[in-house]
């Protein structure tokens, strides 16, 4: 009773807006403290009870009636229903006097319930001595018995106490390893994750050495003309003339030799710029012109200085970035296209 009676009111205490202030809900939460220590009194609880009991129309009008059935009953309010039924007897007296009777006359009385139960046991276990006298057990042996009975009962109590610590210290054991085993697992994640992290920064390391390994191969081959060496399909465009395709060949030199029945030095390359980023090279050579090359492609004494800007696609090869095709003009407006038969 005294329990409901704290938490009905700390629930109507906390629920108004005005107590939200923290040294307000303080100092409530310390008179709530105090008085569930009193309402948690057997004086106290048992006061209200007889209370209640005695004065029964005053709560159950209060709980259970509304204006209009109180009215139907006589009374004009709430207020007129408690002072209607108040009277010192019924009010103080009366149930002041139920709870001193049941605080200090209970336990009384249930003392004499418990003393009047032993004494009865005494008296069975006494005409039970009497009765077995008279049996054809003797009464020592039967003592004898009782003594190794009561022993037994006692070492079997001492067993039901060690295998209750036992288990007890079992269950102990297997939340130790529990959370041994949780610690394991949560290490061995740490180990993956560590492990994860130094695969990926290696990873990221031998990433940043194949890109520092192609920029510093790209910077030293930006003139190479050997880069171009090999044999190569050559396709010429011209508004002129006829377009014409011939066999070459890019020596280390940088000549560019025809392969058509017999060799002959068609051009000479002077100089290269590669642009690997943006796919594209520049090379100034010694050429014939379109239309003698195609007219006669032997014919010398008809070389001018060509400047020829071509997109090229590459392909990498044990680490190598290869030129594999070449197409464009140079600043005669004559269409080139190389392709690559090395690969």
């Amino acid at each position: 009773m005294g329990s409901l009676f704290y938490y009905k009111i700390s629930t109507f205490i906390f629920t108004k807006p005005h107590f939200k202030n923290n040294l307000q809900m303080e100092a409530i939460t310390d008179f709530l403290k105090e008085l569930r220590s009193r309402i948690s009194n057997p004086f106290f609880g048992s006061f209200a009870i007889s209370w209640l009991v005695i004065n029964w129309r005053v709560p159950i009008g209060l709980i259970g009636y509304k204006q209009v059935d109180l009215k139907i009953d006589g009374y004009k309010s709430y207020i007129n229903l408690i002072s209607s039924n108040y009277s010192t007897k019924n009010y103080i007296v009366y149930p002041l006097l139920l709870a001193l009777i049941y605080t200090f006359g209970f336990p009384l009385f249930r003392i004499c319930i418990i003393a009047f139960l032993n004494w009865i046991r005494t008296i069975g276990n006494n005409w039970n001595m009497r009765i077995l006298k008279k049996s054809h057990v003797p009464m020592e042996k039967y003592l004898q018995e009782r003594k190794r009975y009561d022993s037994a009962q006692k070492a079997l109590e001492e067993i039901i106490k060690t295998e209750s610590k036992t288990i007890e210290d079992n269950r102990n054991l297997l939340n130790e390893k529990l959370t041994l085993q949780q610690e394991v697992n949560t290490e061995k994640t740490e180990v993956n994750t560590l492990k994860n992290e130094k695969s990926n920064r290696e990873q990221l390391i031998r990433d940043m050495q194949s890109q520092l390994a192609i920029l510093q191969y790209e910077r030293e081959h930006q003139r190479d003309i050997t880069i171009l060496n090999g044999m190569w399909k050559m396709d010429i465009f011209s508004n002129q003339t006829e377009d014409r395709s011939y066999d070459i060949v890019i020596d280390k030199s940088g000549d560019i030799v025809i392969l058509s029945g017999r060799e002959d030095n068609w051009s000479k390359i002077k100089n290269i710029y590669v642009d690997f980023k943006k796919g594209h090279i520049s090379i100034i050579a010694d050429m014939k012109d379109a239309k003698t090359l195609m007219l006669s492609p032997f014919e010398p004494n008809h070389y001018k200085l060509t400047l020829l800007e071509l997109s090229i696609s590459t392909i990498e090869s044990n680490g190598l970035i290869l030129i594999n095709y070449m197409e464009g003009e140079d600043n005669f407006g004559t269409k080139y296209r190389f392709r690559s038969k090395n690969y």
